[in-house]
C-alpha cells in the first residue's frame, strides 16, 4: 500500500470515527426521548396585535420566561409548547 493511500484510509477512518463520536454526544438516547413529555397551549387572536406588517403577541415574553416556546403561528393563533 502506498503512503498516499494509507494516509487517505487513515483520514477516512478518522472522519467516520469523529462523526460517530459527535453523533453519540449530541443525540439523546431513545429512553430519554421517550421519557420527555410536552405540554401544549394555543394563544388565540385576541392576544395578537398587528402593526407595521408584524404580529405581536401580548405577554409572549412572559410566556417565554415561564418556559413556553412558540412552535407555530398564523393570523389567529400561536402554538406554544414546554416540557412538562
Amino acid at each position: 500500500m502506498t503512503s498516499q493511500r494509507l494516509v487517505r484510509v487513515v483520514l477516512l477512518a478518522l472522519m467516520f470515527f469523529g462523526a460517530f463520536i459527535i453523533g453519540q454526544r449530541h443525540s439523546p438516547s431513545a429512553s430519554a426521548q421517550a421519557r420527555q413529555k410536552w405540554e401544549y397551549r394555543v394563544v388565540k387572536a385576541d392576544r395578537i396585535e398587528r402593526s407595521a406588517g408584524l404580529l405581536e403577541v401580548k405577554g409572549l415574553s412572559q410566556l417565554g420566561e415561564d418556559g413556553w416556546e412558540a412552535v407555530g403561528i398564523n393570523d389567529s393563533w400561536v402554538l406554544l409548547k414546554r416540557i412538562k
